[in-house]
């Protein structure tokens, strides 16, 4: 997750015709990595703040990931949404990106 803060630290303030590119190479794969963890995890109870996290976040994952291949766009702010208390997750957006 610190290495994708990290990216769009790197590009912000960028034009989105700079920061596309960059999202492909070096943010997808990670989003990957973790889409692929978060559906290893989706036997966790949905009866516990994580579990259901972790559904709606993946019930959502396509809009998540809508920044990949729009460098207009902003990463979105928090992959679980409000309903969800899972911080470790959030995805932060600087300001101006």
């Amino acid at each position: 997750m610190g290495r994708l803060y990290d990216i769009e630290r790197e590009i912000a303030g960028q034009p989105a015709d700079i920061r596309q590119p960059v999202r492909q190479e070096l943010s997808r794969p990670k989003q990957e990595a973790l889409h692929t963890w978060a559906k290893r995890l989706t036997r966790i109870s949905a009866k516990g703040g994580l579990g259901a996290g972790l559904r709606y976040a993946l019930g959502r994952w396509h809009a998540f990931n809508l920044f990949l291949d729009d460098g207009r766009r902003r990463q979105q702010r928090r992959l679980a949404g409000s309903q969800a208390h899972m911080p470790g997750l959030w995805i932060g957006v600087e300001k101006g990106v």
